[in-house]
């Protein structure tokens, strides 16, 4: 009787560990994408630059009220799938009614910057644009955009301004 009651003792305490570490059935559910490759956006220098003409404060006369001069910039993309036909761009950064706001590092004020698409349809921060299409043989493609300034408050406060934005590209 003390033998099975030793062997009882020992196989009870030697299983514990056992059962102290049993879950009820807990799933652990990974999910993932696998994604197309991007292209490539303009190759050598990813970041762009555009420079806006000097324009004068006091031909502002109310808010909402646009530039009548423009800077171009193009996005150029290369080596895109071949199986990726169009490109949408959306632009993001620090915005006032759908309108780029200046960095503070700015010095003028009142003023925002506004983004156009090629055919000089307004292209609201946070929205897409609409679709680019891809050469197909080539996989290139030209984004082409303008900028405009755009009277936020009045008065507009000269000085020298800037603002920042990243975009987006979403492939179809």
């Amino acid at each position: 009787m003390k033998i099975y009651r030793l062997l009882f003792v020992v196989l009870f305490f030697s299983c514990w560990p056992l059962y102290a570490a049993t879950t009820n059935g807990t799933t652990v559910i990974i999910k993932g994408q696998i994604k197309a490759a991007a292209c490539i956006v303009n190759a050598g220098s990813p970041d762009l630059s555009v420079n806006m003409p000097p324009y004068s404060a006091n031909k502002f006369r109310a808010p909402g009220e646009v530039s009548d001069t423009s800077s171009p910039f193009q996005i150029m993309l290369t080596r895109c799938p071949l199986t990726t036909q169009s490109v949408k761009v959306k632009f993001d950064g620090a915005s006032s009614n759908g309108y780029l706001t200046l960095d503070a590092s700015s010095k003028g004020g009142g003023i925002g910057i506004a983004i156009y698409d090629s055919t000089n349809k307004l292209i609201p921060l946070g929205s897409q644009s609409d679709a680019y299409p891809i050469d197909a043989i080539t996989g290139f493609a030209t984004l082409s955009f303008f900028a405009r300034y755009v009277a936020l408050t009045l008065p507009v406060q000269p000085g020298m301004v800037q603002a920042t934005a990243t975009f987006t590209l979403n492939y179809f």
